[in-house]
C-alpha cells in the first residue's frame, strides 16, 4: 500500500466499528468506512496512489473486476453504419452526378479526421449541411442566412478547437495531469469550456434544422411529397437529441479521480453524436442513389422471375403428355 493510503485506512479504521484492520470481513462490508477512506484518499493522495490503494482493497475484499469494454464496443453498431453511409453518399454523388460538390468535398475532409477530432467533425458536418442547402435552394435571403450561419459555425469551431488543443500549458498536461504528479501547469476551466462548446453546438443544430422549414412548407408539390421532404430534413433532430444526452455525460470533466472509468459515457456519446451526424448528412444522397437504382434493380428481379416462371411452365408442359409407342 502507498503510505498515504495506509494512513487513511489506519486512521479511519481505529474510529470505526471495525476497530482493527485484522477484521477484514468488517472492512469489506462497512460502506460508511469505505466512503470515508475514499474521501481521505482524494484529499491526501495523488490519483495514482488512490488507484493503487483501491486496487489492493478490491483484491483483499475479492470484489469483481469492473470493465466497460462492452459499452464501448457497442457504439460500433452506430459508428460502422456511419462509415458505410459516408461511403454510399460519395458513391451516390459519383453515380448520379459524375462529380463531387462542395458538401461532398467537406465530407471527404471529415473522413481523414473522424477518429481524432470531435469538434472538427461536428463543425464540418454543419458546414456540409449548409453547402447542401446552398446547392438546392436559390432564394437570395436564404442563401445569405446560410453564409452568415456558416461563418458563425466556422468561427466557433476554430475557436473551440484551438481552446481544446491549448486548454492546458504545457499541452501534455491534458493527458498526463490526471496522475497528480505533473508539476507546474496552467489550465482553463475545462468544465466551462465543454459545456459552452456543447451548448453552442446544440443551438447551431436547432438553427440549421429550422432554417429550410419555411421554404419546404411553400413547395408547390403534393402534400405527400412535401411531407417526405420535410421528414428527410427533420432527421437532424436525432443530432440534437444525441448532443443533449452527451451534454449530461460531461459533468465529470476535470473533476474525476478515476477518468479512465468516469469518462467512458462522454467517450461513448461523443462517438455516437459524430456517427449520427455523419449518417444524417449522408441520407439525402443515399436517397437519390436508392431512387436511381431501385427501378433497374426491380426490373432485373422481374426479368429473373419471369425467366424462372417461363422455364418452369415449359418443363411442366413437356411432362404433361407422354405419347405411347
Amino acid at each position: 500500500l502507498p503510505p498515504c493510503g495506509l494512513t487513511c485506512i489506519m486512521d479511519n479504521v481505529l474510529v470505526s466499528s471495525c476497530r482493527t484492520v485484522a477484521n477484514t470481513s468488517c472492512l469489506c462490508s462497512n460502506e460508511d468506512l469505505q466512503a470515508v477512506v475514499q474521501q481521505c484518499l482524494q484529499t491526501r493522495c495523488t490519483v495514482l496512489e488512490a488507484i493503487d490503494t483501491t486496487r489492493v482493497e478490491a483484491g483483499m475484499c475479492q470484489k469483481p473486476r469492473r470493465s466497460r469494454k462492452a459499452d464501448i464496443f457497442a457504439t460500433l453498431a452506430v459508428e460502422i453504419p456511419a462509415f458505410i453511409c459516408a461511403l454510399l453518399r460519395l458513391f451516390s454523388r459519383w453515380y448520379t452526378a459524375a462529380h463531387f460538390e462542395l458538401d461532398d468535398y467537406v465530407m471527404l475532409v471529415l473522413f481523414f479526421i473522424a477518429e481524432s477530432m470531435y469538434l472538427a467533425i461536428i463543425t464540418l458536418t454543419k458546414i456540409s449541411i449548409l453547402f447542401f442547402y446552398l446547392r438546392i435552394f436559390p432564394n437570395p435571403g436564404f442563401r445569405a442566412a446560410c453564409y452568415i450561419i456558416m461563418t458563425w459555425v466556422s468561427i466557433t469551431g476554430i475557436v473551440f478547437l484551438a481552446m481544446q488543443i491549448f486548454q492546458c500549458i504545457p499541452i501534455a498536461y491534458s493527458w498526463e495531469g490526471w496522475k497528480g504528479t505533473y508539476g507546474q501547469h496552467r489550465c482553463v476551466n475545462i468544465n466551462t469550456l465543454a459545456f459552452t462548446a456543447a451548448g453552442i453546438s446544440i443551438a447551431q443544430d436547432v438553427v440549421i434544422l429550422a432554417l429550410p422549414l419555411p421554404l419546404l412548407a411553400r413547395l408547390q408539390v403534393s402534400w405527400r411529397s412535401k411531407l417526405e421532404v420535410m421528414v428527410m430534413f427533420s432527421l437532424g433532430i436525432f443530432i440534437v437529441i444525441t448532443s443533449c444526452i452527451r451534454l449530461r455525460s460531461i459533468v465529470y470533466f476535470a473533476r474525476s479521480s478515476n477518468p479512465t472509468w468516469d469518462y467512458t459515457d462522454a467517450l461513448i456519446w461523443t462517438g455516437l453524436e459524430a456517427a449520427v451526424s455523419i449518417i444524417v448528412v449522408s441520407l439525402p444522397a443515399i436517397r437519390v442513389l436508392v431512387t436511381r437504382i431501385s427501378p433497374k434493380l426491380l426490373a432485373s428481379i422481374g426479368k429473373l422471375r419471369g425467366s424462372s416462371l417461363t422455364g418452369s411452365h415449359q418443363t411442366g408442359s413437356g411432362n404433361a403428355y407422354h405419347p405411347r409407342s
